[in-house]
């Protein structure tokens, strides 16, 4: 399997960085710092423990130290786009995107077809919104590295956002062949594939993520919703649905106009009950209103209560729901 650190292989640290590097893969975070800060003691001028460093330190939020053993990178391979790359990723970790910024584009004005580099500069402009000019970016970097997991993340999450589920949905199975620990990346390649009728990719992409990132709300609803809809649902109402979940409050301003839709025609139909002298009119617009007003509440309402779903009643749900599921096959 290919290095995730990306590691000198006749580096004096490369053995005591790849024990830190399976830690780190395997989760254990505590124990890949204490591997690389053995890296360090014993070989301190050494560029590639600083960037493992950085990187760990990253992960486990840790600012100062991060940034510190980046700057120490660049100090000792200031000719290595991976330095840069590494301060970079500190600055983008921690939102420091003004810094971002500077630290990208001058380095790329020295390593301009670094594939690491053009996808940071791609991540820092679809964090401001930028999302033309990342795109644009992210397909450079993909020009120079077409199996970098980190740029097809970016554009994956894109499409997902703008709800292309079928253009996303590639770029996630790239990221997690490339990352697959990464709960989020497995998650959204899930609900794209879900949203693509790919029920088999959709449930394995979310009990993956399950996995890794047991707390994801967004996850454990999904996954619910997946297995309750494969045991029999009709595409009609997972398009209402999932539209609904992902639009909750158009669903909630449809609830409210339909209760009051309703109401009103519950009241006309009084009026005409109490008057004897009631018009069929009134009887239409009554049955209309009151009609109409119960197909607005209903619409909407499966969307709204998944995605009010959460919390202890969740988890009992979806324990449930896979409890079925594995029981079946």
């Amino acid at each position: 399997m290919a290095q995730f650190f990306n590691l000198n292989p006749i580096g004096v640290a490369t053995a005591r960085l790849s024990e830190a590097e399976q830690f780190y893969l395997a989760g254990n975070l505590n124990e890949g710092l204490a591997a690389a800060q053995q890296a360090w003691r014993e070989c301190p001028q050494e560029p590639d423990v600083y960037r493992v460093l950085a990187y760990l330190h990253m992960a486990r939020g840790e600012y100062p130290p991060a940034a510190q053993a980046a700057y120490r990178a660049v100090e000792l391979e200031d000719n290595n786009p991976a330095s840069y790359a590494i301060l970079g990723q500190v600055y983008l970790t921690f939102g420091l995107l003004p810094q971002a910024e500077e630290t990208l584009v001058k380095s790329l004005q020295h390593f301009p077809k670094d594939a690491m580099l053009l996808a940071e500069l791609a991540d820092l402009r679809f964090r401001r919104r930028q999302d033309n000019a990342a795109v644009i970016t992210a397909q450079q970097a993909l020009e120079v590295n077409p199996n970098d997991g980190y740029t097809s993340a970016l554009l994956g999450m894109h499409h997902l956002k703008q709800k292309k589920y079928h253009v996303a949905a590639p770029y996630l199975r790239t990221a997690i062949r490339i990352y697959p620990f990464r709960p989020d990346y497995l998650r959204d390649f899930g609900i794209a594939a879900f949203h693509i009728d790919d029920v088999i990719g959709g449930e394995w992409g979310l009990r993956e993520s399950l996995k890794y990132g047991p707390d994801d709300i967004l996850t454990c609803q999904y996954l619910y919703y997946l297995l309750v809809q494969k045991r029999g649902g009709d595409a009609l109402g997972k398009s209402l649905t999932l539209f609904f979940y992902n639009n909750s409050s158009f669903g909630w301003v449809l609830e409210i106009f339909g209760m009051l839709a309703a109401l009103v025609g519950i009241i006309v139909g009084l009026v005409a009950v109490a008057d004897s002298l009631a018009t069929p009119d009134q009887w239409i617009w009554a049955g209309g209103l009151l009609f109409f007003g119960i197909v607005m509440i209903l619409l909407p309402i499966s969307g709204i209560r998944l995605r009010g779903l959460r919390g202890r009643k969740l988890d009992g749900k979806l324990k449930q729901e896979l409890s079925k599921a594995d029981a079946e096959q």
